[in-house]
């Protein structure tokens, strides 16, 4: 993460300046290095206020802050909880000539999703308890930090779609798909009706993308079967799948079926093998037997 130092004449109208500190880790010390320096300003009549500050609970790092005026923060609701947060309003009405931001926190609900680039350094926390997934794909390039917001995800027909027929009824989240820039990753949230197949018809994408599915929403007693196959003589796997599992898909088809009652729901994080060429959703070889002329997933298509 980055802290910000922003400067600029009180009363100039000249345009402000960004400084951005940067560290290789956390705990490398650039909160505290951020705070000195805006200490040495303060003492030369500059003024300084803090927007934004994580101290992580250091202690030297708290009392370098507490000799400098902080904005107060603003309180804000996010899925029914209440978080303190940076107030850009009190800041401006302020009008200092410098002002701290650090560590600026990132609220995510359920399905939430982002996109973190390499080389990049995250700190997680949580009030409750909660299940994350973490899916990662080295590449050569690097693409911006982006934050998918489910409640939007939800409005645009091309990434939340139904699919499927009779025994094959599934709902498609596409999570970080084409709706964002990224090489290789390619996530997204699929539920299936109660007793339904889903990854129907059978299809494979091994030329261009390696897949994983991790099993989610699917309290006890549910269960579903997960096969893998390049040849329905000798399945490579074929096995009893609950919530919490994981199963990789390196090749071969992959179908699943839930039993009676009960829906399967699974994440499902794509790589592709070719960085940006091959990432690409729904292209996909269906199994010749099954094949209707359809894959069920061309609404997930890019445009």
């Amino acid at each position: 993460m980055s802290g910000e130092m922003s400067a600029g004449s009180a009363s100039s109208a000249s345009r402000g300046r960004l400084r951005v500190f940067l560290a290789v880790a956390p705990g490398a010390g650039k909160t505290y290095a951020m705070l000195a320096e805006a200490k040495h300003l303060a003492e030369r009549g500059v003024d300084v206020v803090v927007g934004l500050v994580e101290t992580h609970g250091r202690a030297d790092t708290e009392a370098m802050l507490a000799a400098i005026e902080q904005i107060p923060l603003t309180q804000i609701s996010h899925s029914g909880a209440l978080f303190d947060e940076f107030d850009v309003d009190k800041v401006l009405a302020r009008h200092p000539a410098v002002v701290l931001v650090d560590g600026r926190p990132i609220r995510i609900g359920k399905y939430d999703a982002i996109y973190i680039p390499r080389d990049s350094s995250v700190e997680v926390r949580t009030e409750t308890t909660v299940d994350m997934a973490e899916f990662s794909a080295d590449v050569t390039k690097k693409y911006p930090l982006q934050i998918v917001r489910y409640a939007e995800l939800v409005k645009d027909p091309g990434l939340k779609f139904q699919t499927g027929g009779e025994a094959s009824t599934r709902n498609l989240n596409m999570l970080l798909a084409k709706n964002i820039e990224a090489g290789r990753l390619i996530a997204g949230l699929t539920h299936s009706a109660p007793g339904n197949w889903t990854s129907w018809p059978p299809h494979e994408h091994s030329k261009m993308l390696e897949e994983l599915y991790v099993y989610v929403d699917m309290p006890h007693p549910a269960y579903a079967i997960q096969l893998v196959y390049n040849n329905t003589e000798n399945p490579e796997f074929a096995a009893i799948v609950r919530e919490g599992d994981a199963v990789l898909m390196p090749s071969g088809y992959h179908p699943n079926v839930s039993v009676p009652g009960h829906p399967v729901g699974f994440l499902w994080a794509m790589a592709a093998h070719r960085e940006v060429e091959d990432r690409q959703f729904g292209v996909v070889n269906v199994q010749a037997d099954f094949n209707t002329g359809s894959s069920g997933l061309e609404q997930g298509k890019k445009s």
